[in-house]
């Protein structure tokens, strides 16, 4: 807002000149992108509009995991007790929702030096549920954030990197869909993400 109030003036001062048209340009940029942020926090704020069919949780895994650039020093595997596995479920929703997840384990990773640097995604069925775990070996988050994490714009990451809804938009979404999201973690070692959704037959 402080570089549209001086864009403004200056605008003013040289108002019907060449140079007067380009701050104008430049308000009315510097302005559009203030409201495109705006409209993309709302987006996150609200609650997410599910539309559920009959899909493939694979395939959301596999089209979020395809979607991520992996960096070449983290090892990717992925575990799948079957394929297909049936549940109803907005595909965009949780699509966007594994690929938060993958770039927070990937970023959690980076935030420390280790050897063994991995992601594992497993997926599993069990008593008429689907068991899906993003497992990675990064920094780890401490008992006392994780009753946190979930709240909007909470964040253990440095100012700079746009993730606060992130973790409160995957529950939303999981929680929308009758689910369960849980978090299992050790400073330092690991950080495991749990999704529980009702499958299908």
């Amino acid at each position: 807002m402080f570089n549209i109030k001086i864009l403004s003036q200056e605008a003013l001062n040289n108002y019907g000149s060449i140079k007067g048209k380009e701050q104008l340009d430049k308000i009315l940029a510097v302005s559009n992108n203030h409201m495109e942020s705006i409209s993309k926090t709302l987006d996150s704020i609200r609650e997410p509009r599910v539309r559920t069919i009959r899909n493939n949780i694979i395939d959301a895994i596999e089209s979020a995991s395809n979607e991520v650039n992996i960096p070449e020093h983290i090892s990717l595997t992925k575990s799948y007790k079957d394929n297909p596995i049936y549940c109803n479920f907005d595909m965009y929703h949780m699509t966007q929702v594994i690929v938060n997840l993958i770039t927070n384990a990937i970023d959690a990773i980076n935030s420390q030096s280790k050897e063994e640097a991995y992601i594992k995604i497993t997926v599993d069925t069990s008593n008429e549920w689907i068991y899906i775990s993003i497992k990675d070996s990064g920094i780890g988050i401490s008992k006392k954030l994780q009753k946190k994490i979930f709240t909007p714009y909470f964040s253990t990451k440095p100012k700079n990197n746009n993730w606060g809804m992130g973790l409160s938009y995957a529950f939303r979404v999981i929680t929308s869909h009758y689910g369960h999201l849980r978090i299992k973690s050790k400073v330092g070692e690991f950080t495991n993400v749990e999704i529980l959704l009702p499958m299908t037959k």
